[in-house]
């Protein structure tokens, strides 16, 4: 198990993660490292704005793909300003639950919108 560091802000040559778009390129580069056995550590140093909607596609879609305990085991993140931590915490602890119920989620989801 080899481990890697991800630097966010060098990968999205971007100091701010609010793009959906370069929430898909990291989440594309950490599912590819973690089907390899990876750990990642993920750098935030240098960020200067993080959103939740750019966490949950860079991250919140890695469940679909991954157990909780090996996302658990395989990814950390580092250098995270204390500001965003509570964004991280919430799409690691919430998101499991959405692809754990996935169909239910996204039923219910359906009819709140219809309504």
């Amino acid at each position: 198990m080899t481990t890697i560091i991800i630097d966010v802000k060098s990968t999205l040559q971007s100091s701010y993660c609010i793009d959906a778009a370069d929430g898909e390129k990291l989440y594309k580069q950490l599912k590819i490292a973690l089907v390899d056995g990876n750990v990642i550590h993920l750098s935030f140093e240098g960020i200067e704005l993080l959103i939740a909607a750019f966490l949950n596609v860079a991250i919140g879609k890695l469940f679909a793909d991954f157990d909780n305990e090996y996302l658990q085991n395989h990814l950390v993140s580092k250098n995270i300003h204390p500001d965003f931590q509570h964004l991280w915490d919430k799409v690691i602890q919430r998101t499991p639950v959405y692809y754990c119920n996935k169909e239910s989620m996204d039923h219910c989801i359906s009819n709140i919108i219809e309504e």
